[in-house]
C-alpha cells in the first residue's frame, strides 16, 4: 500500500493543505449531490434537465459546464463556503464523489487505492489508463526512494511499472536513480520536488492533462476563457492604442479614434531637412509627389 501524506492526517479524515490550493478538500466539502433548502437530493429528472439546459442568447453555453467552472474558480480563489453553497443550491457538483476520492488519495499518497479508483472515474481508453498509472507509480517509486526504502522502490519498478510495458526509456532512467548517493542528487537527476504536497499537486496537474476534461476540468478554466475573450477584443480593436492592464471586464473593449495621434506637434530638424532635400530631388527627377496630411 502507498504511504500516508507527510501532513500526518489519517486516511479517514479529509486532507487539509497548509495554503489555498485548487485541489484542496476541506471539512464539510460535499461528496454527493445535495438539494436546496431541505437537504434532500434533487429529482433525477432535474439532474437530467441540467445536462441539456443551455444559457446565453444563442443557447451555446451548457449550464452544467458553466456552473462547474464557476465553482472551480470559487474554490481556487479560496472561497470554499461560497463554492459549496453554489453546489448545494444548483445541485451541480464540481466533481463526482469518485473523482473527489481519487484526488484525495493522490494527495494522501494512497497509491494502490488511487490506481484502483482510476478505473472507476469514467470512460478512459487503455492507452490513457496506462499513461496515468505510470505517472502514479512513478510518484510512488520516487517517494519510496526519497524515504530510503530502496527494496520497496525496486519491487515497485519491477512488478508494477515495468509490467505496464510503456515508456521504456523512462523506466531505465528510474532504475538509474536507485544508485543516487544522496537525496539532493536524486531530486536533481529526477527533476522532482521531493515527497510531499508540492510534487503530489504537480502529479494531479499532469493527470489532469491526460484525463478527459469532463472528468477533471482543466485548472483555472474560467480565467483562461476570460483571457481568451480579452485577446479577441484587443485583436478586433481597429484603433487599439492602450495597455493590457487598461482592459476591463465590465464592458467590451474598444479604443476611440481620437486616441490615435493626428497632429504633428514637433518635427526633428534633421528629419525636416532630409524631407526637403528629398522633395527637391524628386522635383528635379520629375517624380510626382503626394503629401499626406
Amino acid at each position: 500500500m502507498g504511504r500516508d501524506s507527510d501532513c500526518g492526517l489519517p486516511p479517514s479524515k479529509r486532507l487539509k493543505l497548509s495554503k489555498p490550493c485548487p485541489w484542496k478538500v476541506v471539512e464539510g466539502f460535499p461528496t454527493g449531490v445535495v438539494g436546496v433548502g431541505s437537504g434532500a437530493a434533487p429529482m433525477a429528472t432535474d439532474l437530467a434537465a441540467n445536462e441539456v439546459e443551455t444559457l446565453g442568447s444563442r443557447g451555446q453555453i451548457r449550464k452544467v459546464e458553466f456552473v462547474r467552472i464557476i465553482a472551480q474558480a470559487l474554490f481556487s480563489l479560496g472561497y470554499q463556503q461560497a463554492g459549496s453553497m453554489l453546489e448545494q443550491e444548483s445541485g451541480i457538483m464540481l466533481q463526482s464523489p469518485v473523482v473527489a476520492e481519487f484526488r484525495q488519495d493522490i494527495l494522501a499518497g494512497q497509491w494502490d487505492k488511487s490506481l484502483g479508483i482510476l478505473r472507476m472515474i469514467g470512460p478512459i481508453d487503455e492507452e490513457t489508463l496506462k499513461s496515468a498509472s505510470f505517472l502514479i507509480l512513478q510518484q510512488k517509486f520516487l517517494e519510496l526512494l526519497d524515504h530510503g526504502e530502496t527494496s520497496a522502490a525496486l519491487k515497485t519498478l519491477r512488478s508494477e511499472i515495468s509490467t505496464l510495458d510503456i515508456n521504456t526509456q523512462r523506466v531505465h532512467q528510474l532504475a538509474s536513480f536507485i544508485m543516487c548517493p544522496s537525496r539532493e542528487v536524486l531530486l536533481e537527476k529526477a527533476d522532482w520536488r521531493g515527497a510531499g504536497e508540492d510534487s503530489r499537486i504537480h502529479l494531479l496537474e499532469e493527470l489532469q492533462q491526460l484525463l478527459p476534461p469532463s472528468i477533471m476540468i482543466p485548472e483555472r478554466r474560467l480565467e483562461h476563457l476570460v483571457e481568451q475573450a480579452l485577446d479577441v477584443q484587443r485583436d478586433a480593436c481597429v484603433f487599439h492604442n492602450s495597455l493590457d492592464h487598461a482592459l476591463s471586464l465590465y464592458a467590451d473593449h474598444r479604443c476611440n479614434r481620437d486616441q490615435i495621434p493626428t497632429q504633428t506637434l514637433q518635427v526633428d530638424a534633421q528629419i525636416h531637412h532630409c524631407c526637403i532635400s528629398m522633395h527637391r530631388i524628386w522635383e528635379v527627377a520629375d517624380i510626382p509627389v503626394v503629401w499626406v496630411t
